[in-house]
């Protein structure tokens, strides 16, 4: 097959596992394989292409594919932590990810064997190294590709293998479940922190311990690093299937530590509503009615007594109205926002972007200035380059606040109707450039049952009451965050009991 028909079917594999269309360029020559979360794209080694079988290149696509698919990591460890694992959290996400690759598209198992024979035997080549923390490494991948290890490594490392093969095998079963929409997101989410959880409880001691042993030997603690049989087995900082961040790592590093910031008030909203949600699916019986599917026995043995009662002895099936929420969020970039009150506002940015995505709830962000536009599209709210484009929302300020005009494009968005129950918050520090036509929208929007909340960060925007019925004004920065907590619960919980 040549190149570009090759890369052309690639394309292909690669919007069936992550499920939208996502670019596949052939990059420079002497590039590596990567998946870059910013600008969406895949890099092909343009040499794989050619030297590579077709079906090792096609296993590398969906490796690499499968990563951008369930691998969630980077929301779910903070940073610390990711950088002192990598490699070994690597390797044994790379496991997960090649287990759930077999189970939903089982056509690739035979590609992802011979890809994993061709890696592996460059791997087992390479010399033991030194250190114990790297023979686990090794051993991991062996045991990975051919089901025991060479000969050659040391007692521990050897013990430690066996003493953490139940918890790896544990680890590689938690793959999400198919499901629609939503649910899917939050699927995806709770592997994964099912996945770390046994990671921190049953490898971490044991790594630990290889770590004390190198460390008294006079060996640095790993991290990460180009050791010969991690290059050649691609799981190396250089190498073709390690899960990058490219482009990613600075505008990243505001977000996540307001993320860590903010972790006390986000992990019990997000666990608050992903119960909310679970309950919403679930039929439920109600006594009391003139007919039903059934007869309520108590009620009946009542109605022999009283035969009054004869309208309330059978029970109805209550089914659960569609109940299918979503968060506009539009937020004022213009210059007076510059400094305290916008990172207040990003504050709130940041946890309701990490609420919505740990719980499934669609977010679309919007910003307005001289005009609108549209910053985070539902689509792009559960993947790393959903945190580039928030954190580039601080580099370009206006001189306007027309904030008319992002309503009416909210307002007449199709992704308006995909949701039931759509709410609309706009964070501002002051009136509009044109009050009559902002309070236009938002009436439309009432007219429409979209509820509008307005809140505005700092002293003086008590004006904003005159625009949006349900405000709250004269917020300051620190306060920001608990405050759209508050209002993310009136809004969305509230609203779901009532439904």
């Amino acid at each position: 097959m040549s190149a570009p028909a090759l890369l052309g079917e690639l394309s292909s594999l690669a919007a069936q596992v992550i499920g939208e269309e996502v670019s596949v360029v052939s990059g420079k020559p002497g590039c590596m394989w990567s998946w870059n979360w910013k600008d969406r794209e895949i890099t092909v080694c343009p040499e794989d292409l050619g030297a590579r079988s077709a079906d090792v290149c096609r296993a590398v696509l969906m490796h690499e594919c499968a990563h951008a698919a369930i691998t969630r990591i980077y929301d779910l460890l903070d940073r610390d932590r990711q950088d002192l694992f990598r490699d070994l959290l690597n390797i044994l996400e790379d496991i997960r990810i090649e287990a759930w690759l077999a189970e939903r598209f089982p056509g690739c198992a035979p590609w992802l064997a011979l890809a994993n024979r061709v890696f592996g035997h460059e791997a087992r080549k390479a010399p033991w190294p030194a250190g114990q923390q790297l023979q686990f490494l090794k051993g991991l991948l062996e045991e990975r590709w051919f089901g025991d290890i060479s000969t050659g490594a040391a007692r521990e490392v050897i013990e430690a293998l066996a003493e953490t093969r139940d918890a790896v095998a544990e680890m590689a079963r938690c793959i999400p479940p198919p499901a629609p929409g939503r649910a899917a997101a939050r699927e995806i989410l709770h592997s994964q922190q099912a996945m770390l959880a046994i990671f921190l409880e049953k490898i971490v001691p044991v790594w630990e311990r290889l770590v004390r042993a190198d460390l008294s030997a006079g060996l640095p603690r790993h991290t990460s690093c180009d050791v010969p049989f991690l290059v050649a087995a691609g799981q190396g900082s250089g190498g073709r299937r390690v899960h990058r961040r490219e482009n990613t790592a600075e505008c990243a590093r505001d977000y996540l530590s307001r993320q860590r910031a903010l972790a006390g008030l986000i992990d019990p909203l997000a666990d608050e509503m992903i119960h909310l949600f679970q309950l919403d699916g679930r039929s439920r019986e109600v006594r009391g009615h003139p007919s039903g599917g059934r007869l309520d026995l108590r009620a009946v043995m009542q109605f022999e007594a009283d035969p009054r009662l004869y309208d309330k002895i059978w029970i109805r099936q209550k089914h659960p109205q569609r109940f299918d929420p979503a968060i506009f969020l539009l937020l004022d970039t213009s210059s007076s926002m510059k400094g305290e009150k916008f990172e207040g506002a990003f504050d709130g940015i940041v946890l309701l972007s990490e609420v919505c995505l740990r719980a499934g709830l669609p977010l679309s962000v919007w910003k307005f200035s001289e005009g609108s536009e549209h910053v985070m599209p539902f689509a792009a709210s559960g993947d790393q380059w959903r945190r580039s484009r928030l954190d580039g929302l601080r580099r370009h300020l206006g001189s306007r606040t027309d904030m008319s005009s992002c309503l009416k494009s909210v307002r007449t968005s199709p992704e308006i109707a995909l949701h039931s129950h759509p709410v609309v918050i706009v964070l501002s520090d002051g009136e509009p450039d044109n009050e009559q036509s902002a309070r236009a929208e938002v009436q439309k929007l009432k007219a429409g049952g979209i509820p509008c909340v307005g809140i505005g960060i700092g002293p003086e925007t008590h004006n904003l009451r005159r625009l949006f019925q349900h405000s709250l004004t004269g917020i300051s920065a620190k306060e920001a965050a608990p405050r759209v907590a508050k209002i993310l619960r009136a809004a969305v919980v509230q609203h779901a009991l009532a439904a």
